[in-house]
C-alpha cells in the first residue's frame, strides 16, 4: 500500500515537473521577443518566485536535519538491528527473505534487552 502511496506522488511529482520544464521553455520563447519591460516585469516575478522557494527549502532543510538528528539519536540509543549481511549478487536478492532475514535478527536482539529489563524489575 505504502509503495502504491508512493508510486502516486512520483507520478504527481513528474507531471508537475514536466509542466514547470514546459512553462520555463515556453517563457524563454516569449521573453526573446518581448519589449524591455515585460522582461524586467518577468525578472522580478521570478525574484519573488526564487525567494519563495528559498523560503520553503530553507524549512525543508531545517526539517531534513532534524529528522537526521532524531535518526541518529535512535540508532546511538537503541541500536537493536544492524545491517549483518548481504547479497553478493544482486539478481540473488529476495525482498521477502530479506524481511524474514531482518524480523528474525531483530527478534534474537531483542531477547537480551528483555534478560535485562527482567532482571531489573526482579531487583526491585
Amino acid at each position: 500500500m505504502i509503495s502504491l502511496a508512493n508510486e502516486n506522488n512520483q507520478n504527481i511529482y513528474s507531471a508537475v515537473s514536466d509542466g514547470l520544464r514546459d512553462q520555463s521553455a515556453e517563457a524563454a520563447r516569449r521573453l526573446a521577443a518581448a519589449p524591455p519591460a515585460a522582461v524586467l516585469e518577468y525578472a522580478a516575478a521570478l525574484g519573488a518566485v526564487f525567494q519563495d522557494c528559498r523560503a520553503a527549502y530553507g524549512w525543508m532543510v531545517e526539517k531534513a536535519d532534524g529528522h537526521a538528528g532524531d535518526v541518529r539519536t535512535h540508532r546511538e540509543a537503541w541500536p537493536v538491528t544492524r545491517p549483518e549481511s548481504a547479497v553478493v549478487f544482486i539478481e540473488n536478492n529476495v525482498p521477502q527473505i530479506g524481511r524474514e532475514i531482518a524480523r528474525e535478527n531483530a527478534v534474537n536482539q531483542i531477547w537480551p534487552l528483555l534478560g535485562f529489563r527482567l532482571r531489573d524489575e526482579l531487583a526491585r
